[in-house]
């Protein structure tokens, strides 16, 4: 029993690393990109949108 709990432990801590290293290391270029993608897609689609809302307010 006292080598499971051993292992359950060993495992939390070098599950516990890799998590902590993956959040140091992981670069935000690709997420910042992806924002400014998003951005653009509705900065373009909300206007329209909202003249198709008007002109279907005005027939």
């Amino acid at each position: 029993m006292k080598r499971g709990k051993k292992l359950l432990i060993a495992l939390g801590v070098v599950v516990t690393l890799v998590g902590a290293a993956f959040l140091y290391f992981h670069d935000d270029a690709d997420l910042d990109a992806i924002e400014e993608e998003q951005q653009a897609d509705i900065d373009e689609v909300v206007p329209e949108k909202f003249d198709e809302l008007n002109a279907s307010f005005e027939e």
